[in-house]
Protein backbone atom coordinates (compact mmCIF):
# COMPACT_ATOMS: atom_id res chain seq x y z
CA UNK A 1 0.00 0.00 0.00
CA UNK A 2 1.75 3.20 -1.29
CA UNK A 3 0.39 6.91 -0.44
CA UNK A 4 2.23 9.08 -3.17
CA UNK A 5 0.91 12.03 -1.56
CA UNK A 6 2.52 11.22 2.30
CA UNK A 7 5.85 10.20 0.02
CA UNK A 8 5.60 13.10 -1.70
CA UNK A 9 5.37 11.45 -5.15
CA UNK A 10 5.57 13.61 -8.15
CA UNK A 11 6.15 11.47 -10.83
CA UNK A 12 6.88 7.95 -12.36
CA UNK A 13 10.35 7.81 -11.68
CA UNK A 14 9.39 8.55 -8.07
CA UNK A 15 6.95 5.47 -8.40
CA UNK A 16 9.75 3.70 -9.76
CA UNK A 17 12.19 4.41 -7.38
CA UNK A 18 10.53 3.64 -4.51
CA UNK A 19 9.68 0.07 -5.72
CA UNK A 20 13.65 -0.38 -6.63
CA UNK A 21 14.04 -4.17 -6.40
CA UNK A 22 10.18 -5.16 -5.85
CA UNK A 23 8.83 -7.73 -8.55
CA UNK A 24 5.75 -6.27 -9.90
CA UNK A 25 4.83 -9.59 -11.85
CA UNK A 26 4.37 -10.84 -8.30
CA UNK A 27 3.55 -8.08 -5.78
CA UNK A 28 -0.01 -6.26 -6.03
CA UNK A 29 0.68 -2.43 -5.93
CA UNK A 30 -1.82 -0.29 -4.14
CA UNK A 31 -2.20 3.54 -4.03
CA UNK A 32 -3.72 5.53 -1.61
CA UNK A 33 -6.13 7.65 -3.51
CA UNK A 34 -4.84 11.62 -3.10
CA UNK A 35 -5.68 14.74 -4.92
CA UNK A 36 -3.81 13.53 -7.47
CA UNK A 37 -5.31 9.62 -8.12
CA UNK A 38 -5.40 9.80 -11.97
CA UNK A 39 -1.78 10.85 -12.52
CA UNK A 40 -0.89 8.66 -9.72
CA UNK A 41 -2.83 5.78 -11.12
CA UNK A 42 -0.86 6.80 -14.78
CA UNK A 43 2.30 6.47 -13.18
CA UNK A 44 1.93 2.99 -12.13
CA UNK A 45 0.75 2.18 -15.30
CA UNK A 46 3.72 3.64 -16.85
CA UNK A 47 5.91 1.41 -14.69
CA UNK A 48 4.24 -1.64 -15.14
CA UNK A 49 4.78 -1.03 -18.67
CA UNK A 50 8.57 0.53 -18.13
CA UNK A 51 9.37 -2.63 -16.50
CA UNK A 52 7.67 -5.09 -19.56
CA UNK A 53 4.97 -6.24 -16.90
CA UNK A 54 2.37 -8.42 -19.15
CA UNK A 55 -1.77 -7.29 -18.67
CA UNK A 56 -1.85 -10.65 -16.81
CA UNK A 57 0.71 -10.07 -14.37
CA UNK A 58 -0.78 -6.74 -13.02
CA UNK A 59 -2.07 -6.97 -9.97
CA UNK A 60 -2.93 -3.91 -7.52
CA UNK A 61 -5.31 -1.16 -6.52
CA UNK A 62 -5.14 1.86 -9.08
CA UNK A 63 -6.07 4.21 -6.09
CA UNK A 64 -9.28 6.11 -8.16
CA UNK A 65 -11.82 7.00 -5.42
CA UNK A 66 -13.23 10.55 -5.81
CA UNK A 67 -15.55 10.09 -2.36
CA UNK A 68 -12.78 8.84 -0.64
CA UNK A 69 -10.24 11.86 -1.79
CA UNK A 70 -13.00 14.20 -0.89
CA UNK A 71 -13.44 12.18 2.82
CA UNK A 72 -9.73 12.41 3.54
CA UNK A 73 -8.51 15.53 2.01
CA UNK A 74 -11.39 17.82 2.08
CA UNK A 75 -11.70 18.33 -1.88
CA UNK A 76 -12.10 16.04 -4.42
CA UNK A 77 -9.99 14.63 -6.81
CA UNK A 78 -10.18 16.28 -10.15
CA UNK A 79 -11.36 12.89 -12.07
CA UNK A 80 -11.89 14.07 -16.09
CA UNK A 81 -11.46 12.10 -19.32
CA UNK A 82 -8.18 11.48 -18.43
CA UNK A 83 -9.01 8.31 -16.89
CA UNK A 84 -10.92 6.79 -19.61
CA UNK A 85 -6.91 6.82 -20.97
CA UNK A 86 -5.82 5.43 -18.13
CA UNK A 87 -7.87 2.74 -17.30
CA UNK A 88 -8.07 1.42 -21.13
CA UNK A 89 -4.18 1.20 -20.59
CA UNK A 90 -4.79 -0.76 -17.89
CA UNK A 91 -6.15 -3.54 -20.10
CA UNK A 92 -9.67 -5.61 -19.36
Amino acid sequence: LLDPVAIGMTDTADLDSTLKGVHLEMVPVALVPGPQCVESAGWLVDLWEARGISEEDRSGDLGVDPLGVAARHGTPAEVDSSIAEVLMRVGE
